[in-house]
């Protein structure tokens, strides 16, 4: 099996909900991946406590623990959740997988930017739950992924992984296709599903120009993508470009959506300010931004 490339996940270990981490290990066992696990304790979040406990011989119930000392508990406390998880998981696979845990305490930003250097061209997971990750909310997570040129899957707690048989695509049918696209597409070349992508027409006159604009689209598309991935374009009818998007996704019962990052180079104000928000807390299925 062909590698699709590096996959680095986000560590959720401690959502109750269930964590992401069985369903990152799944994708890296379909595309031959590497999967890198990425704990980041934020320094912010961690000042020198009282220890109702003795952490070590050098520390008594009571003492002021520094924050060092901190970092250094939360660091072996995820070392110990993580390696139970992995070794309950690994387990099931009769599939010799290549994962390695990266725990830095590190401010998230930069400790994000910091591995994405070393790991180019690398495919980022992260949980659509926040409060169990380094995210604090939303806006702080599109913030952050829109600077980092790598596509980015956002999934619910607790998915249950199945192979993707159909993937819809939010599209901009005026952009020309460029290597971001291919770079998204690359992680779909395992499954061969069917891709239909889309973009929303808010009033009639512009169907026929979406028509016409995303023919050229597909042409420019198919040139980077493998053929064996059927690609389709469709024309989404709706005032609200949300509402048309989610009313698509769970009618024709799509398996993965794909939307984009940025709206930076839309002229046309195609993808409002807040339309990756948006979709991200109401559509319930694996996202995968570009």
């Amino acid at each position: 099996m062909d590698k699709q490339g590096r996959i680095i996940l986000i560590s959720d270990i401690y959502n109750e909900s269930g964590s992401i981490i069985p369903w990152g290990l799944n994708l890296a066992k379909q595309t031959g991946s590497d999967l890198d696990i990425l704990h980041i304790i934020d320094p912010r979040e961690n000042h020198g406590v009282e220890s109702p406990v003795s952490d070590s011989q050098s520390i008594t119930p009571g003492e002021k623990l520094t924050h060092e000392e901190i970092l250094k508990r939360e660091k072996a406390k995820a070392e110990r959740a993580l390696g139970k998880l992995l070794s309950k998981e690994v387990s099931r696979f009769n599939y010799s997988l290549k994962v390695e845990t990266i725990i830095v305490t590190e401010y998230m930003e930069e400790g994000l930017k910091k591995i994405f250097k070393e790991r180019h061209g690398s495919l980022l997971i992260t949980s659509s739950e926040l409060e169990d990750t380094v995210f604090t909310d939303s806006d702080e997570l599109l913030s952050i992924v829109r600077d980092l040129n790598e596509p980015v899957f956002i999934v619910p707690p607790g998915s249950h992984f199945q192979k993707p048989e159909k993937v819809f695509m939010l599209a901009d049918f005026s952009k020309s296709p460029g290597l971001e696209l291919r770079s998204v597409f690359k992680w779909l070349t395992p499954f061969k599903p069917l891709v239909s992508a889309g973009e929303v027409a808010k009033k009639m006159d512009m169907i026929v120009k979406l028509e016409l604009t995303s023919k050229t689209w597909e042409k420019g598309v198919k040139k980077l993508i493998d053929p064996n991935i059927t690609l389709k374009t469709n024309q989404l009818k709706g005032r609200a470009s949300v509402g048309a998007v989610e009313n698509y996704v769970t009618r024709n019962k799509f398996d993965w959506v794909i939307i984009p990052k940025s709206k930076k180079d839309s002229t046309k104000k195609l993808f409002p300010v807040d339309i990756s928000k948006k979709l991200v807390k109401s559509i319930d299925k694996p996202l995968l931004l570009y």
